[in-house]
């Protein structure tokens, strides 16, 4: 028999970039609900609907997001279904959660995306001849804004990873520890082949640190170097700082623009959930009104 607890299960079960947040707001409840147990040990699978309708009523009351209340119900359920599977409660224990009506989340105003402009300046060589290091933050942007992967997913790839005859890359363990093939445009392939050619060939991370003109191959780029990357490149080019979730944004933004079902889009974007997907969407009215053109009187 095991000795985990549901909450503690499920937590062992998220990717470590995923983790920290997730035990912020499983603190916050413990919090607000005024329960005494060890945090890995707080039984959430059995807070009653009463418990569950105090939580929501005092996260409004503090202020606290759509977004941020919706997540925490979702962590709350989520640690209620693992008990349900570790046959600590029944299913009807989990009817609770369909009759809470929780407040409805709004397109996010947070974040920006790239032009298509602004995108094609980032990514033009500098310097001729170009230097390695250029050439390499180049196609760190391209995979970025053509694939639109976490800076941790970036931070994680390894040459084995990735794969130029069948254009793809395996990211291994991405957000809640799943693991997904992400295909690639062809114009992202021929900024990854020019960093591959002053690379080499050597296992070891895709996007690694460079120093004195040469690839360290065995040292890959931080969560945080790749931040810095994309930042200090986009705001040196265009004076406008864009983040690399604001390439993620420009990613899934433009996938929808070109007229992918939000459906695949957010299959691309390793979303579990279409909602999440539409908080990316930095489409504006000129994308609505060419929308509105397509209609038509004739047959």
């Amino acid at each position: 028999m095991s000795n985990y607890t549901a909450t503690e299960c499920y937590l062992n079960n998220l990717a470590p970039t995923g983790r920290k947040a997730v035990i912020s707001l499983i603190k916050s409840v413990k919090n607000t609900l005024l329960l005494n147990d060890k945090l890995t040990a707080l039984p959430l699978h059995r807070l009653s609907f009463e418990q569950l309708s105090t939580l929501k009523q005092s996260l409004v009351l503090n202020n606290k997001s759509a977004r941020t209340i919706q997540l925490t119900f979702q962590v709350i359920k989520a640690i209620a279904k693992t008990a349900f599977l570790m046959n600590l409660i029944e299913q009807h224990e989990l009817e609770k959660f369909n009759v809470l009506k929780l407040p409805h989340i709004e397109p996010s105003l947070k974040g920006k995306s790239l032009t298509a402009t602004q995108l094609k300046s980032i990514l033009k060589q500098p310097y001729t001849p170009p230097s390695i290091i250029n050439t390499r933050d180049i196609a760190l942007l391209a995979l970025m804004a053509g694939a639109g992967l976490r800076r941790s997913e970036v931070s994680a790839l390894k040459l084995s990873d990735f794969s130029m005859a069948d254009q793809l890359v395996v990211i291994h363990k991405g957000k809640g520890n799943r693991t997904r093939t992400q295909y690639l445009p062809v114009w992202v392939l021929e900024y990854l082949s020019s960093w591959l050619t002053v690379r080499g060939n050597n296992e070891g991370p895709l996007f690694c640190v460079v120093l004195n003109g040469r690839a360290i191959q065995a040292r890959g780029l931080s969560p945080e170097t790749i931040y810095s990357v994309v930042t200090s490149r986009t705001n040196h080019v265009l004076g406008e700082k864009f983040t690399p979730h604001d390439m993620r944004r420009t990613y899934i933004s433009s996938l929808l623009a070109n007229g992918v079902d939000i459906s695949t889009v957010s299959k691309l974007a390793g979303h579990k959930s279409i909602i999440t997907t539409q908080l990316y969407d930095k489409r504006g009215a000129d994308s609505l009104k060419r929308a509105v053109n397509t209609l038509s009187v004739n047959g």
